[in-house]
């Protein structure tokens, strides 16, 4: 498959296996502007594409000059920063803040002239400065953290002095030698620092991307792998026409507020049967240069191949795109292109049902940043589509063997905090999660905009793919894909299919006050009617047999709706709750029924003390996760603290983040695992006390739909439901106006009867 420019820009390609024997190509295109006021200008001199990362001096133990552009693929989307910063009008100082604005990124930091701690202890400056080098070199750091190009704490030159870095977070303040000093910076990360290694786990210091063109990536590798920014300077989506302030980071402005002027990239893929069609690239990394004053903008789109020797043509060109504000797409599912003509079904990642048509992707979507692993999925997973009549998944990523879902047994389900609204931290976490509030394209006062942002927690690359955890335009709610088979999940229909097709639905609970409203509901009647007309089964179902004969009754009757009725979305929820309180003399919530994933997200601070005491074990010899654990003990033996679940968050996230430093049989993940095994044991869920008592707190993610929405349950009701942190579920709710003010979304789901759907092993 050959890559051509036809326009000003450079372009490049990557072939990569996703299995064994099933190819993909990858197109990258960039884009360089010059930074001026007001709109950025297409550069009259296009930088090249960079192929490998390029180090300071060609030593690889020094910081990146230039990151690699030929990633496969980006589950979100990199902003970084590579020069100098300025001093405001050139004037000599001691220190100033430099400032990057992109986006949802906005970063400060604190740049000093060159300082030191004499053997005495009394801190000496340099001269005052006028520039101030970025590189990760002029921060703090060291080979026991996340920065090893850094400045140590403890390193002495020959007159016994102790460098203090130029380069540091906000309000900081450096009394002494002993001072550690949180590395920080706005640059790339190389490929194997610390924080990026260790998102390849047990292939740490063995895998290298190079090897995707030989073989598939291991199952096990996390699609962050490739995401070159720091946590905080990670975005959902980088728009066209992106605003961009940067403040003493410019040598002719202080102060330059300017956007990227909305040219994109336009790919035309040729050779195939149906003619040439358009193949949608997504751009995935800002790369500013303050000393060159430019940025560049680099542009993805995948391909799946028939063969590593397919032919064909994409021809890349440039196109303005509309002034408008971009949309801002949810990251993590997958964007169907639409449709061509089918390879063979022996050349597809996964099986494909949908004969004759096979979907293209283009990935691009953390929390903001990711937490801990994924929570392990029971059941049904779904992969959305848009606009194409009936894609079968041919998706990137795919494991090596398969197996049936139902031999396979559960993993330990995975950390996940849920907690809305965060106060901006100093200092973000790679295993810190939430739902950070994302500004919204839609318009205020609609549906889609009361929702709230959220991210799933962090994926391996197989999971990404099964999960469809790549970009996506938004889906209909009654979009589906084909059903895709790998190891581990089924990946199902949207809707759910029903006993007959191998669904089966088990009643958890019910709420048997509630029972009185349900069965009263006009539109599911000829539901109920068809119930009395079926046959009873004398050793199960026979009201007779038991003391409570309306309880068989009822559950029969709660059962059959769950299984039968039609779920409804959040704006046909969102409409009734409107259309029900303007009813005159309305006292009650109305019931509906809706379907989704169910995720039951751990209460912030029992998952700060559980890692605390899993990780204490580990501490010992380790300076950085001592002191991480001990600060985590003090938190929580401070007054008040229950109520402090954002701090809460932070801390452990530092545990972990200390922990994966160090050097031990254990692995983070596997410290991950035991949290979350202990947590889900002790039913240690997220809680909140309102619509008049206790209850748990969930997210149902439906699909078709951007944000989950929250839901709450009984809190008696913890242990009777299964272990599993994520799982598929058909739902009778009562809908309410949001009754927290830390709930975004102007409805919550009050759950009244809770049906567990189970796939079935097939054959």
């Amino acid at each position: 498959m050959d890559v051509i420019s036809a326009g000003p820009l450079p372009v490049a390609s990557l072939l990569w296996q996703s299995r064994p024997g099933t190819w993909a190509l990858t197109v990258v295109c960039k884009a360089t502007f010059l930074l001026v006021p007001t709109e950025a200008q297409l550069a009259p001199e296009q930088d090249p594409i960079v192929e490998q990362d390029e180090h300071w001096d060609d030593d690889e133990s020094r910081s990146l000059r230039a990151a690699s552009d030929m990633a496969p693929l980006k589950q979100r989307a990199d902003v970084v920063l590579v020069g100098m910063a300025f001093a405001p009008e050139a004037q000599p100082t001691r220190a100033f803040v430099a400032r990057m604005l992109v986006g949802d990124v906005d970063k400060s930091i604190e740049v000093f002239c060159d300082r030191s701690f004499s053997l005495d202890g009394a801190l000496q400056e340099g001269p005052r400065i006028t520039r101030m080098s970025l590189r990760y070199e002029r921060a703090g750091g060291g080979p026991d953290t996340w920065n090893p190009a850094g400045m140590r704490p403890d390193a002495r030159d020959r007159q016994g002095r102790v460098a203090v870095p130029n380069l540091q977070p906000l309000d900081k303040v450096v009394s002494g030698p002993g001072d550690l000093l949180t590395p920080i910076g706005f640059g790339p990360l190389a490929a194997r620092w610390p924080s990026r290694q260790q998102k390849l786990g047990r292939h740490a210091g063995r895998w290298t991307p190079a090897e995707l063109s030989r073989a598939p990536a291991p199952e096990d590798v996390e699609l962050a792998f490739f995401q070159i920014a720091p946590p905080d300077q990670q975005v959902d989506v980088l728009r066209d026409n992106e605003r961009i302030v940067l403040d003493n980071l410019h040598p002719k402005h202080a102060h330059l507020v300017t956007s990227l002027p909305g040219l994109r990239p336009k790919a035309v893929l040729a050779g195939r049967e149906g003619g040439p069609r358009v193949i949608t690239m997504r751009a995935d990394t800002l790369v500013i240069d303050t000393e060159r004053a430019v940025c560049t903008l680099t542009w993805r789109a995948q391909i799946p191949l028939r063969s590593a020797q397919e032919e064909g043509r994409v021809t890349v060109s440039l196109e303005h795109a509309s002034k408008e504000p971009a949309p801002r797409e949810e990251m993590g599912k997958t964007t169907f292109l639409g449709e061509e003509r089918a390879p063979s079904e022996d050349t597809l990642p996964f099986k494909a049902s949908a004969a004759g048509v096979v979907a293209s992707f283009a990935p691009a979507s953390p929390p903001p940043r990711a937490l801990l692993d994924r929570p392990p999925s029971e059941g049904t997973v779904a992969i959305e589509r848009v606009d194409a009549p009936s894609p079968a998944a041919a998706l990137p990523f795919a494991a090596t063997t398969t197996q049936s879902p139902s031999t396979q047994g559960p993993t330990p389900p995975a950390l996940i905090f849920a907690t809305p609204a965060p106060e901006p931290a100093p200092e973000a976490s790679p295993w810190a999660s939430g739902v950070p509030q994302v500004p919204s394209p839609d318009a205020p006062g609609t549906a889609a905009h009361a929702r709230e942002g959220f991210v799933a927690a962090r994926k391996t690359i197989g999971e990404a793919v099964v999960e469809g955890g790549l970009p996506v335009a938004v889906a209909t709610a009654s979009a589906a894909a084909a059903p895709v088979e790998a190891p581990g999940f089924t990946v199902a229909d949207a809707t759910y299919r029903g006993a007959d097709r191998g669904d089966v639905l088990v009643l958890v609970w019910l709420d048997r006050p509630s029972m009185p409203r349900v069965v009263r509901k006009r539109g599911w009647q000829p539901i109920l009617d068809a119930l009395e007309e079926e046959p009873v089964d004398p050793e199960t179902d026979d009201p007779a047999l038991s003391r409570d004969p309306a309880a068989i009754q009822e559950r029969a009757q709660a059962h059959v709706i769950l299984d039968r009725a039609a779920p409804m979305g959040f704006e046909g929820l969102l409409d009734l709750a409107v259309r029900t309180a303007k009813r005159r003399g309305h006292t009650v919530a109305p019931i509906e029924l809706c379907e989704g994933d169910l995720v039951l997200p751990f209460d912030e601070v029992e998952a700060l003390r559980t890692t605390k005491a899993t990780a204490m074990p580990f501490a010992q010899g380790h300076e950085a996760l001592t002191a991480a654990v001990r600060e985590a003990d003090d938190f929580i033996g401070s007054p008040g603290y229950e109520n402090a679940r954002v701090l809460a968050e932070r801390m452990t996230g530092k545990i972990f983040d200390k922990f994966a430093m160090t050097s031990h049989a254990l692995a983070g993940d596997d410290l991950a695992k035991l949290v979350a095994r202990s947590l889900a044991e002790g039913r240690h869920y997220q809680r909140r006390r309102l619509l008049g008592g206790w209850h748990l707190r969930a997210l149902l993610h439906v699909p078709g739909e951007r944000q989950p929405m929250v839901v709450y349950l009984p809190a008696e009701i913890a242990e009777e439901l299964p272990l599993f942190s994520r799982f598929p579920v058909r739902m009778l709710v009562e809908v309410h106006f949001a009754v927290d003010p830390e709930e975004k979304l102007p409805i919550v789901l009050r759950v009244v009867a809770l049906g567990r759907v189970v796939r079935l092993p097939e054959g």
